[in-house]
């Protein structure tokens, strides 16, 4: 796995790339229990309230797609994130 320096407005934060078909990268916020997540459709999704336990489990499954069917979609408020939420730098 291999982890990459992004830039949210001011502050700079690491988001981790996964193995997945449908999903690219990971973030999270253990002050805020923030997840965010980069879809390899160029989306990207916030979701609240999110355990650091949850976010281990998501970061270590098997299938990380899966992972995020079964366990995070419908069961956290996600947020499609847009305009100047999307300010980072990505590196290819």
């Amino acid at each position: 796995m291999v982890s990459i320096m992004i830039k949210y407005g001011r502050n700079s934060k690491m988001k981790e790339n996964v193995e997945s078909s449908n999903i690219d990268a990971i973030d999270y916020s253990k002050s805020t229990n923030v997840l965010k997540i980069w879809f390899k459709n160029g989306s990207l999704y916030k979701y609240n309230d999110v355990d650091l336990q949850t976010y281990k489990e998501l970061k270590e499954a098997t299938s990380v797609g899966k992972f995020y069917n079964n366990v995070i979609k419908g069961k956290y408020r996600g947020e499609k994130l847009k305009g100047k939420d999307l300010n980072y730098i990505t590196f290819n």
